[in-house]
């Protein structure tokens, strides 16, 4: 009996910095229509995310013996910490009407590594989303 071939699972660090590298010079715009809004959200939020993804894995913390630098890489990290915060609650924020929006909006809840930042209500959001949709999907 053959074995089975060994299946390749490409790195997360891979993948964010392929994402990252894809997302880098595309605006996706999504019409206003329907979830025209929370997908341009969420479009935002995984561009956040694979710019800060990108920064850590290319710009190391820089030692304390240098503190000119050191402020430049805290206040570099801070305005894309800012930037993906302000993306996740906006995304968070904008109703879902369609499925694709749910699936949108339930991508950035799992994409979000600070696993703290993800509270009750937002997932309650989406589960209201998903029941005032009732069939329409």
């Amino acid at each position: 009996m053959p074995k089975a071939a060994a299946t390749y699972t490409p790195s997360r660090r891979g993948l964010l910095a392929g994402t990252a590298a894809l997302m880098a010079g595309v605006t996706i715009v999504v019409p206003e229509s329907g979830d025209g809004a929370l997908l341009n959200a969420c479009a935002e939020y995984h561009r956040a995310l694979a710019a800060m993804s990108a920064f850590y894995a290319t710009v190391p913390e820089p030692s304390w013996d240098s503190e000119a630098a050191h402020e430049a890489w805290d206040i570099e990290q801070g305005r894309l910490h800012t930037l993906q915060s302000n993306a996740y609650r906006k995304a968070c924020d904008t109703p879902a009407h369609t499925l694709k929006g749910i699936f949108a909006k339930a991508g950035v809840l799992a994409a979000e590594p600070e696993c703290s930042t993800v509270n009750k209500e937002d997932v309650s959001q989406l589960l209201e989303d998903l029941v005032a949709m009732g069939g329409r999907a």
